[in-house]
């Protein structure tokens, strides 16, 4: 892949993670491995190591039904050893039971398998939230 067709790749899996996200978390083990590392910001024990670990936390967040939707979404390509893609998301996560969107940002170091992709390493943080809104979890 030339470096165009590899940041039109990452967009793709970065689309596709969050609709799995939103709609069978499960399914999102293809997209770690177990060297991955998840960071959710204001958690305890906020990281997570492992696809085990990273599905299973973001199974039980996603539980409280969550829509994601990007409304920003940059892309670098990484040349050096350690190859990859930094990808910066920022969109708005709508949470059901709760009348206002959140601001959420997330931060993708994506590298190479095969002819795709997997997390390496991502940061995930809600940006605003409401004082009088607390979600249990979050």
């Amino acid at each position: 892949m030339n470096k165009e067709q590899e940041l039109a790749e990452a967009g793709r899996f970065v689309r596709r993670f969050f609709e799995l996200l939103d709609t069978n978390p499960a399914e999102l083990t293809s997209m770690f491995d177990n060297e991955s590392s998840v960071f959710i910001y204001g958690r305890e024990n906020g990281t997570t190591v492992g696809v085990d670990g990273i599905v299973g936390k973001l199974t039980a967040l996603s539980s409280k039904g969550c829509t994601h939707k990007i409304t920003t979404m940059d892309s670098l390509l990484c040349e050096r050893e350690d190859r990859g893609i930094l990808v910066s998301v920022n969109g708005r996560l709508k949470v059901d039971g709760f009348d206002h969107d959140l601001v959420f940002s997330q931060m993708f170091f994506l590298k190479t398998k095969g002819q795709s992709f997997y997390v390496r390493t991502g940061v995930y943080r809600l940006k605003y939230l409401l004082e009088r809104v607390r979600i249990q979890g979050f």
